[in-house]
């Protein structure tokens, strides 16, 4: 969940700092809004890649 997480917070808070911009228009926001939605509906797929990932760091395939 950690490693998941982290992927998740980091794409949120560069997304978070472009849309601070003083001289950010309207386009930009939208396309960056999107962005994020199709990463965040891309990341729903991905559960086998970030059970793997876990289960390298951990060394545990078993679920407590």
């Amino acid at each position: 969940m950690a490693t998941l997480w982290g992927d998740i917070l980091e794409r949120f808070n560069k997304t978070s700092k472009q849309l601070q911009s003083v001289e950010i228009d309207l386009e930009t926001v939208v396309c960056l809004y999107e962005s994020l939605i199709r990463y965040v509906l891309d990341l729903r797929s991905m559960f086998d890649i970030y059970e793997e990932r876990a289960i390298n760091k951990s060394g545990h395939k078993t679920y407590l």
